[in-house]
């Protein structure tokens, strides 16, 4: 049985990672309308697996910054919209592509 103040840290914990995540991907839609392609972070290394659930990776290796092990992190930001066109396009290509092959060789 877990008690009440442990609970009450973990809840805590949860509230924190989630304001986090709101902030980072805040900062992220910011960076992509001032057309950033590529966000690194300089990251405390206990905070490094935060990043990684968003998608960062790590970047080079641990360093110390004021006597604490720290680690770059680094995510690309393109429009997620820019990549959607160009799937689109892709499969508009593909499709077309293959109903000609389709009527070259089906079609009287």
């Amino acid at each position: 049985m877990m008690s009440c103040g442990l609970h009450a840290l973990q809840h805590l914990r949860s509230i924190g990672q989630k304001l986090g995540t709101e902030v980072i991907r805040s900062l992220e839609k910011i960076a992509q309308k001032q057309k950033f392609k590529k966000i690194l972070v300089h990251s405390e290394l206990t905070a490094a697996t935060f990043y990684e659930t968003l998608g960062y990776i790590r970047n080079g290796n641990i360093y110390q910054e004021d006597g604490v092990d720290c680690i770059n992190l680094i995510k690309s930001i393109e429009s997620s919209n820019k990549k959607g066109k160009l799937v689109k396009q892709c499969l508009l290509f593909l499709s077309r592509l293959f109903l000609k092959f389709y009527c070259n060789h089906h079609c009287v």
